[in-house]
């Protein structure tokens, strides 16, 4: 079984720390192997952090995994990324490998946050979590990059969705707004990314996983209502207009 991983080769790296006799901090280009994205991992009991890993280079694999160790303390948090892992039967085709890492409920504080390739190449930062956000910040990324570097909580009622229907529809669309907002409320969010969508100027303008043929109706309100009202109303749409996707979620992890 062949493990590899797109490291920079060592040796570069130390001629290239020689050359600048000069400089307090020698400045090293390395080439970003993964990208990490905050997202909250919504449940009933409560809302944790999570890591999304995805390689920036397309595998042989599609089941080519990522082999990753988190450790954690009151103070502090270590990432590594151990190796990526092609399966003993592989099936063939191009794409990134991925792995999702809890790093489960943290305090309100600052941690201390190290990532570090294999244990040789490390970057150490701060993950400052905040009761509406959490924040990286690294002066120096070495073989990773952040997505975001700033991820604001999902509110507890919060409702996001979208309607992924044919340019001909709209009308229907607007039917089942409106109807939609009589059993809600309108929001005023923070603009920003929320890990699972993203807020701009004028409303939700993102919503991770969303189709990308057709139109989409993206929606984002506020929801105190039972979910059975909810479940009731998107029943009868799909029952009416089967060939239109409705997709709904909210804080609690739950999807309609």
């Amino acid at each position: 079984m062949k493990q590899y991983l797109l490291f920079l080769i060592f040796t570069a790296v130390l001629g290239m720390v020689g050359c600048s006799k000069d400089a307090a901090e020698p400045q090293i280009d390395v080439e970003k192997d993964f990208i990490l994205e905050m997202r909250e991992n919504l449940s009933p009991g409560g809302n944790t952090l999570q890591f999304l890993a995805e390689t920036t280079a397309d595998q042989e694999c599609l089941d080519t995994g990522i082999a990753v160790d988190l450790q954690k303390n009151t103070t502090a948090i270590n990432l590594s990324f151990l190796e990526i892992i092609e399966p003993a039967d592989c099936l063939p085709g191009n794409e990134k490998a991925r792995d999702t890492i809890q790093a489960g409920d943290l305090a309100i504080r600052d941690y201390t946050f190290k990532i570090d390739l294999r244990g040789e190449l490390e970057s150490i930062g701060v993950l400052n979590v905040l009761e509406d956000r959490y924040v990286v910040s690294f002066s120096r990324q070495i073989g990773f990059d952040f997505v975001e570097n700033i991820m604001l909580r999902v509110r507890p009622n919060m409702l996001w969705g979208y309607v992924n229907h044919d340019e001909s529809q709209a009308n229907e669309v607007r039917e089942f707004v409106l109807a939609l907002n009589d059993i809600t409320e309108e929001i005023e969010p923070e603009t920003g990314n929320y890990g699972w969508f993203r807020v701009a100027e004028f409303g939700v303008s993102e919503i991770a996983d969303m189709p990308e043929e057709r139109e989409n109706e993206l929606i984002l309100l506020n929801y105190t209502g039972e979910d059975a009202a909810l479940e009731e109303l998107l029943a009868q749409y799909r029952s009416e207009y089967p060939e239109m996707t409705f997709a709904f979620f909210n804080a609690k992890g739950k999807s309609f």
